[in-house]
């Protein structure tokens, strides 16, 4: 089943506009998860004009479900961040603890303490960080934060948004040296790539776990209403994708018109990222009934 990862960017761009907290980019993530989301995606850049690095932060965080939405404060006032959870692991003579744990015969496991505080991740689902590595200020947020997949997008400076895919012959020395960076922490890696089957066998050459196909051609030629012309070198980029054992995602100008086809001219497909013609739609349908209509589309 292709998993529908949302890119909250556009939220946050919305509060940027006015200053302040609202709309709250992290209650946001809570309530596009809990809709049916299966992840949230975010593509902080240089300038945070949108995704600030510390929301990234944020979202990694735990919170208590019972500070939610409390009139006049801010979602991050319900974050733990004050909260030091390590200093309940271990036990030090030199320590004074409370009469509730004067003793403390075994280390409590994250997820033990968890439980008993009744605290939960912001992200309960899987969390996609996008951005260029060239940027090395961005490369330490991510091996900071750990998510789940780090998409590498070769984006210019001041770009508005991301508009073609990684040369991966002429970067390839470049992407098989950043790559493993990430991977040997744990982290899945996609790089953004145009549909063509070379930039697909030399993003295989890279060592990389999935390509994410760059979907903008593939939108303006179905609006013209040529859907067989415009799948058709994202199948051919797909198949070849399959063939060398790379997982496969896709997104830009996806939206509720052009995704059905795509998902069917690629049924393989492993993940979406969609942001902003969901939350454009979600202003006449509703967030939570944007989701499922695109969760639909999906199936």
């Amino acid at each position: 089943m292709t998993k529908l990862s949302v890119n909250i960017n556009k939220i946050a761009t919305l509060r940027n506009s006015r200053g302040g907290h609202y709309p709250d980019v992290i209650q946001a993530a809570i309530d596009i998860q809990k809709f049916g989301a299966d992840g949230i995606t975010v593509h902080p850049r240089p300038d945070e004009r949108h995704i600030r690095y510390d929301d990234v932060r944020q979202l990694t965080q735990l919170f208590h479900p019972s500070l939610l939405r409390k009139p006049g404060r801010p979602m991050d006032a319900a974050l733990d961040s004050n909260f030091d959870q390590d200093s309940m692991y271990s036990y030090s003579p030199d320590q004074n603890p409370s009469s509730a744990f004067h003793h403390q015969p075994s280390r409590l496991s994250r997820h033990e303490s968890d439980e008993i505080f009744g605290l939960k991740k912001i992200i309960s689902t899987e969390f996609n960080i996008e951005g260029n590595p060239i940027e090395q200020k961005f490369v330490n947020l991510v091996l900071e934060v750990r998510p789940h997949q780090v998409t590498l997008v070769p984006d210019a400076l001041g770009q508005i948004t991301s508009n073609h895919g990684w040369d991966t012959i002429q970067h390839q020395k470049y992407l098989r040296e950043i790559i493993p960076v990430f991977q040997k922490v744990g982290i899945r890696v996609s790089i953004f790539v145009d549909p063509d089957v070379a930039m697909v066998e030399g993003a295989a050459a890279t060592g990389t776990d999935r390509i994410e196909l760059y979907t903008e051609g593939y939108a303006k030629l179905f609006e013209k209403g040529e859907q067989e012309e415009a799948a058709a070198p994202y199948v051919a980029a797909a198949k070849k994708a399959q063939e060398l054992g790379l997982g496969l995602n896709a997104g830009h100008d996806l939206d509720l018109k052009n995704l059905k086809f795509f998902k069917q001219s690629i049924p393989w497909l492993d993940e979406v990222s969609i942001g902003h013609a969901l939350i454009s739609d979600a202003l006449y349908l509703g967030l939570e009934k944007t989701i499922q209509r695109y969760k639909e589309e999906l199936e």
